[in-house]
């Protein structure tokens, strides 16, 4: 009788005037239902505004250690291309796959050094996460990141000279796409 209406936000569970219900149809006590309301929002959060502030931002730091440093950055992606990310994303993304998260979090500080947490705590306060959660967040996206760069350059047979020539010609682009409100500036300031 009338069950199966949707809120607005298209979850059945968010009907105005319905009990909540989990996975398996079950009504949720009152203290669950917050927790579920929390839950859902967070993982929203991380597509929202921490996934677009976290591809920018990273995409800018490889680009900036490239002009100090291309053959730093070519040796990064090519490690990052021949680690087989991109032939099972699925299965990274799906797992918490630690051979991967440890692999992104060498590739973030080949790229950023000793401000690498500085970045985390960015995109953390950027997009209201916690820091692990933006740390996590870095760590899941450099391997996929650098492996695309890493494939272009392989299949396009650049050397260290060519993929900083390819990256620099990108510098407006990423600019560009970096969120209003993400201020990176302090990651390119000397120590």
């Amino acid at each position: 009788l009338g069950g199966g209406r949707a809120g607005a936000d298209g979850c059945a569970e968010h009907s105005a005037g319905r009990p909540q219900r989990d996975r398996s149809g079950a009504r949720l006590p009152g203290r669950q239902r917050v927790r579920e309301r929390v839950r859902l929002h967070r993982r929203q959060d991380l597509r929202g505004p921490a996934l677009e502030g976290a591809v920018p931002a990273l995409l800018s730091g490889v680009i900036n250690k490239s002009s100090s440093d291309s053959s730093g950055v070519f040796d990064l992606v090519k490690q990052a291309a021949g680690s087989g990310v991109l032939d099972n994303l699925s299965g990274f993304l799906g797992g918490g796959n630690s051979t991967m998260m440890n692999l992104g979090s060498s590739l973030i500080s080949g790229i950023f050094g000793s401000k690498s947490n500085m970045l985390s705590n960015l995109i953390s306060s950027f997009a209201g996460i916690k820091p692990s959660s933006g740390n996590s967040l870095l760590s899941s996206l450099a391997p996929i990141a650098l492996g695309v760069i890493g494939k272009h350059v392989l299949s396009n047979g650049l050397d260290a000279r060519g993929l900083g020539n390819l990256l620099s010609s990108q510098k407006d682009a990423v600019s560009k796409a970096l969120p209003a409100g993400l201020n990176l500036s302090g990651l390119w300031a000397d120590p």
